[in-house]
């Protein structure tokens, strides 16, 4: 081993209760006793002998832990209190040491492993500098220390709500709002702090709250935000935000005043009118184009804008559409809209009679047609039509419309007059004058032909039901052919035995000769032309003409003998007389004694 000398120190002694012996004491130090197990002893001078005292262990402490009440966050202006404690107070025995800002607060005995510290009061200056530092040390040859750092935590001081208290939202309540609780002058952070809200937000625990207010409920809706500081002894602030909600109407804008039936003559006043919303709507439009434009002063009132109009009726103003808008101080929010159709009684026009869809007109005897009565405006409501002269027709409803049908038409419906009225409630409501139509019906006929004699030398007449013309054998053959139809008559044909004779209506031949003149005739007349492209009308009449001469008998025979003939009292006698002439001869077979002989004739 090593002995080296590690100091060197003066002492002094005191007296003893043994007269041969003096007490004294004296402390030395070393500044390298950071390895234990080292042997130290001390040489008192003067003196006889030398004296060990040793073994000496040196044992260096553990370094000491401190703990403090509260831990962490200190509130302001409270006090700190902490305790430090050591494992191993080291060899030789030091002591613990409170100490703050470079001052000692309390100081253990020696040996001691535990020291409480005085209470240090914080207060908010304190926070993030050397006054919020306490450091427990062991007092011995070579520092060992910890030292805790406190945080000092006070406020808030107030909270405030920040946003507008007026929130203007549309009408489903659908805008967001967020409401943000700020803390005022607190330490830690607003981010540390808890939350507690009243009202719609109450199971909210965020810093930030976002309801949906709706309308009109939420207006002068309450929340309040409670912000509590738990590092500072729970100290808490509130704030209240007390909401003041505008929206727009609710509704739709209502028309008022409109009625039924309405006349035209008739005046009508309608208001519009616009209620709800906070504030009021700034101005109402109300109008009924194009007639009615919106020329009136809007009328507010507590809880509601109106505008007027009055209308003149008149039957341009059925159908028309009445509109009602308004403009809100957020024109997006409020885009609701009503609007009333006017309806509006008036008379049906003058009715017409024409022929109906698929028929042309002027109609053709022998076929069927239709016509309808109706009017160009049918009036409202739509008029109810009334045949009153019907010419046979048959009548019926269609539609809006009213019809006259016939199956079969005759020459005789040609100029027959047929009337229709039409009515409908303003007529009969008002006591309005029927209009009624009426038409002259125009029927196409075949002609209708008849042939007469324009001289004494030719008779015409009915023969049997067949008309025929004699003219005597030399004399003159004078017909005129007439005719009746519609269109009139525009073309004349005399035609002989097929052949084409003259294209006037009168037909004159001098001098008849009874071969070349006796024939078939006929007269064919043609109408004027048809409307619609349609072919003319023809008729044919046939006459059957005979040249007449006088009788001439051409032979007698008996038996087939002529002149005389012998025969027996019982026979058989055929007598057989021939003639000829024109008109056919009629003939008698006469005896002597003028009785007239039993006979027949066979009409050569």
């Amino acid at each position: 081993s090593q002995t080296v000398s590690v100091a060197t120190t003066n002492y002094s002694t005191s007296a003893h209760a043994d007269t041969r012996y003096r007490r004294g004491t004296c402390t030395f130090s070393s500044t390298d006793v950071s390895t234990t197990d080292k042997y130290y002893k001390a040489v008192v001078y003067p003196g006889a002998t030398s004296t060990v005292y040793g073994p000496l262990n040196v044992d260096t402490p553990s370094v000491p832990t401190i703990s403090c009440t509260p831990d962490q966050w200190v509130p302001a202006n409270t006090q700190l209190t902490c305790t430090c404690n050591t494992d191993d107070i080291g060899q030789p025995q030091g002591r613990l040491q409170w100490i703050r800002d470079g001052s000692v607060l309390s100081s253990g005995g020696k040996g001691v492993t535990t020291l409480t510290m005085p209470p240090q009061n914080l207060t908010q200056s304190d926070h993030d500098n050397s006054r919020a530092q306490v450091t427990c040390r062991v007092d011995w040859i070579k520092d060992r220390s910890s030292t805790h750092t406190a945080k000092v935590a006070w406020g808030p001081s107030g909270v405030r709500i920040p946003q507008d208290r007026t929130f203007t939202t549309d009408i489903t309540g659908s805008r967001e709002l967020d409401l943000t609780c700020n803390p005022q002058t607190l330490n830690p952070g607003a981010d540390l702090m808890t939350y507690s809200w009243t009202g719609r937000c109450q199971d909210n625990t965020d810093r930030t709250c976002t309801i949906q207010p709706r309308p009109p409920g939420d207006d002068g809706l309450e929340t309040t935000c409670t912000v509590t500081n738990t590092y500072n002894n729970n100290h808490r602030q509130h704030d209240t935000y007390n909401l003041t909600l505008h929206y727009p109407p609710l509704v739709a804008p209502v028309i008022r005043g409109y009625k039924q039936p309405l006349y035209a003559g008739d005046d009508l006043t309608l208001t519009c009118e616009v209620s709800g919303g906070q504030p009021l709507v700034t101005s109402v439009t109300f109008a009924c184009p194009p007639r009615h434009p919106d020329n009136a002063s809007d009328v507010k009132g507590p809880s509601s804008v109106s505008s007027s109009l009055t209308l003149s009726l008149t039957e341009s103003d059925d159908g028309i559409v009445c509109s009602c808008n308004a403009v809100w101080k957020v024109a997006d929010y409020y885009t609701l809209t009503n609007s009333t159709t006017i309806n509006v009684y008036y008379p049906p026009s003058q009715p017409t009679i024409s022929a109906t869809t698929g028929y042309q007109y002027p109609f053709i005897a022998g076929d069927g047609g239709k016509l309808t009565c109706s009017s160009t405006k049918a009036g409202n409501p739509p008029a109810h039509y009334q045949w009153d002269k019907t010419a046979g027709g048959q009548t019926a409803t269609e539609g809006d419309a009213a019809t006259l049908t016939f199956d079969t038409l005759t020459p005789e419906h040609n100029g027959r007059e047929v009337t229709c009225r039409a009515r409908n409630a303003f007529t009969e409501d008002k006591n309005q004058p029927v209009n009624i139509g009426t038409l002259t019906m125009e029927v196409y006929y075949s002609p209708t032909i008849s042939v007469a004699s324009l001289d004494v030398a030719t008779q015409c007449e009915m023969n049997s039901g067949i008309p025929q013309c004699l003219v005597a054998e030399n004399g003159t053959l004078h017909m005129n052919c007439s005719a009746d139809s519609n269109p009139s008559p525009a073309q004349f044909l005399w035609r002989m035995n097929g052949l084409d004779l003259d294209r006037q209506p009168t037909l004159r031949v001098p001098s008849a000769d009874r071969t070349r003149e006796t024939g078939q005739y006929s007269c064919v007349v043609t109408s004027g032309t048809l409307t619609g492209g349609r072919d003319p009308l023809m008729s044919t009449y046939n006459v059957s003409v005979f040249v007449t001469y006088p009788t001439v008998e051409t032979h007698l025979t008996l038996n087939s003998q002529p002149h005389n003939l012998t025969i027996n009292e019982t026979d058989t006698v055929l007598m057989t007389c021939r003639a000829d002439g024109r008109p056919t001869p009629s003939m008698e077979l006469i005896n002597t004694d003028s009785r007239e002989i039993q006979a027949t004739s066979d009409g050569g």
